[in-house]
């Protein structure tokens, strides 16, 4: 819902995403006299950055994550073997 009638926004239509058709920003009071290529730029910058909503992808970042803590687990589960056979190798 949008509060009280001398709100400025910019409404930004080509937001570079397959996901998103607007993206629509509400300027601060303390900023509406500002020149309007100079907040085009910043709205522009600010929704390039933005990028996908979290969890759409394609997996990739999540696969990657996925391997790494492979690794990890792998590696720890050697080490764990290796100390329990030197205690066996050890004590017997």
């Amino acid at each position: 819902m949008i509060k009280g009638v001398n709100r400025q926004i910019i409404e930004v239509s080509d937001t570079g995403s397959k996901y998103f058709e607007k993206v629509i920003l509400f300027i601060r009071p303390e900023y509406m006299s500002e020149s309007a290529t100079a907040l085009k730029k910043h709205a522009d910058r600010l929704v390039a950055g933005i990028g996908k909503p979290p969890g759409v992808g394609d997996g990739r970042q999540a696969r990657q994550k996925r391997l790494k803590g492979g690794w990890f687990y792998l590696a720890a589960g050697a080490a764990i073997l290796a100390g329990l056979l030197l205690w066996i190798l050890l004590t017997f």
